[in-house]
């Protein structure tokens, strides 16, 4: 992120604050406010546009430098920080994942995690015939399914990498007894008929 396009985003928002903590008014109509405002946001999504862009091209890099048959790939911001992005890309076979700091120069090697796209257990064949599979994985970009044994019968787990998110040090160990957002369980018997399927709560 630019240093002087941050320096002036928080120098507006500091505006109100200091009249409260001074206990003076910033002698600015509703209009000078109002405009101000649209400056500051049209600011923020501009260095957001520049940020994603940046971020795109080191997931570029990166899928070059593994070598990867690449189908999609995506930059996922990490909030609050405008510097920190989530890389991801996808192939036939699995999902690459890479934390990327805008902090560190161009061409800075980033270690990958590779995620098998079908992983665990071997899946019923039935599972790729549900309708609402089927949907879920329309709605996924970078879908992951592991299959495995349960309590109940055999499961099917389906993730998208896009909404993992990397756990707070102070909520860590909370964070790895959730599962992922929009994660969506399919369980089996032992003839691989349908048991119950849904949205994972815990």
């Amino acid at each position: 992120m630019p240093a002087w396009g941050a320096a002036a985003v928080l120098a507006l928002a500091a505006l109100p604050l200091m009249a409260a903590v001074l206990g003076g008014r910033v002698p600015l109509a509703a209009r000078s406010w109002c405009c101000a405002g649209i400056l500051a946001t049209v600011g923020y999504l501009g260095m957001d546009a520049w940020a994603h862009a940046q971020a795109l091209e080191r997931v570029r890099e990166n899928a070059a430098a593994v070598n990867a048959k690449v189908v999609q790939m995506a930059a996922i911001p990490l909030p609050p920080n405008l510097a920190e992005w989530q890389g991801l890309a996808r192939t036939a076979e699995s999902v690459y994942q890479w934390k990327i700091s805008l902090a560190n120069a161009p061409g800075t090697p980033s270690a990958a995690s590779v995620v098998p796209a079908v992983r665990g257990e071997a899946c019923p064949p039935a599972l790729w015939t549900i309708p609402q599979v089927h949907a879920w994985l329309r709605f996924a970009r970078f879908p992951v399914v592991v299959c495995g044994h349960a309590i109940g019968g055999d499961t099917a787990e389906f993730t998208d990498l896009r909404f993992e998110r990397p756990a707070l040090r102070a909520d860590a160990t909370l964070a790895r007894k959730r599962p992922i957002p929009f994660t969506w369980r399919v369980t089996f018997d032992g003839g691989g008929r349908v048991l119950s399927e849904g949205w994972t709560a815990e």
